[in-house]
This record gives structure tokens, C-alpha cells and sequence, in this order.
């Protein structure tokens, strides 16, 4: 990719269960190895009763299986 990693701008929507978003505010341990050339922007989780977009594009409320994410590359 020939892209920087500044330009890149994601967006994560309809995560359920447990998960992380790394961003400038994520709490991060002592000696944690990526910068912030890696955080993500407008990044977002979803409760599992809320209403949202399903991966075949219909809406759904709540998820089973595996949690999709959805990621844009912004220029």
C-alpha cells in the first residue's frame, strides 16, 4: 500500500462481544509497542442490542458468530 499510515482514517462499526479499538485514548500497558501512525479515528463499538447495519446489508439487532468490522481508507 502506497499509502501513509496518517491517511489512513478508519471507521469500526457493528463490533459485539468483547473487543479493542486502539486510539489515543485506549488505555494502552507500560511498554506497548505501536504508535500512533496505528490509532484509529471516529472508531465506534456497538452494544449488542442496538440496531445496525447486517454484513448482507439488511439490519439486524444483536450478532452470533464471528463480529465484523468495516474499515475506510480516506484520502
Amino acid at each position: 500500500m502506497e499509502d501513509s499510515p496518517q491517511e489512513l482514517t478508519s471507521v469500526l462499526e457493528e463490533v459485539g462481544g468483547s473487543g479493542y479499538v486502539l486510539t489515543s485514548s485506549s488505555s494502552k500497558p507500560s511498554g506497548y509497542a505501536l504508535g500512533s501512525q496505528y490509532y484509529l479515528s471516529n472508531a465506534s463499538t456497538k452494544a449488542g442490542n442496538t440496531s445496525f447495519t447486517s454484513t448482507s446489508g439488511g439490519t439486524e439487532t444483536g450478532h452470533s458468530g464471528n463480529g465484523y468490522a468495516r474499515i475506510t481508507l480516506v484520502k
